[in-house]
This record gives structure tokens, C-alpha cells and sequence, in this order.
């Protein structure tokens, strides 16, 4: 393996090349469904306060709060070669009859 690989001190990414912004899986999830879906733009901050209230509160929702600081500070400049050296490839993102049926049962 090449050193310089594994000399990088930083995350690994495990993800595809190609980004997806929340809104568009979102969109992509409604149309096979068949949904139509309003996004109202809310600052992120009112969002995690919300979810953070509901985690004091008890509340064990699907979606927490560590999630949503995860997508906040997403790692700008993913380094894939690490992945790729070692034949590793993630597949890109395509909606599929399983997840259509996860998505249901949600």
C-alpha cells in the first residue's frame, strides 16, 4: 500500500464520489412514493434545538441531534484514494424497490 496513503492523518470516507444534498434524497424518496413534498428552509440551529428538547424530554426519535451536526460539518474535502487503493467502492445512491419499502414502514 502506498505510504503516502497512509501517512494522511484524517477521517476515512466511506461514501461515493458523488455528493447528494438531504432535499434531493428527500425528493427522490417522495416521487417514488408518490408524494409531493414542501421544504420550508429553517435554520439549522432551530432544528437541532428542537430534536435536542425531544431527546431531554425522553423522546427517542429516529432522527437525532448528533445526526444533524453530523450533516452540518460534513467533512468539505473527502479524500477517496485511501478507499480506492484498496479496491473499495461505494456504490452511488439509486433509489431501489427495498428501500422504497424501508421508506414505507418508517
Amino acid at each position: 500500500m502506498n505510504r503516502v496513503l497512509l501517512s494522511r492523518v484524517e477521517p476515512i470516507t466511506i461514501a461515493h464520489e458523488q455528493g447528494w444534498e438531504l432535499k434531493e434524497i428527500m425528493t427522490q424518496i417522495a416521487r417514488a412514493l408518490g408524494k409531493r413534498v414542501t421544504f420550508v428552509p429553517v435554520p439549522w440551529q432551530l432544528a437541532w434545538l428542537g430534536l435536542k428538547s425531544l431527546e431531554f424530554a425522553g423522546a427517542q426519535p429516529n432522527f437525532r441531534s448528533d445526526s444533524l451536526i453530523s450533516l452540518v460539518y460534513q467533512n468539505p474535502r473527502p479524500f477517496f484514494a485511501l478507499l480506492m487503493s484498496l479496491g473499495f467502492q461505494c456504490r452511488p445512491f439509486q433509489l431501489s424497490p427495498a428501500m422504497l419499502a424501508q421508506s414505507i414502514a418508517l
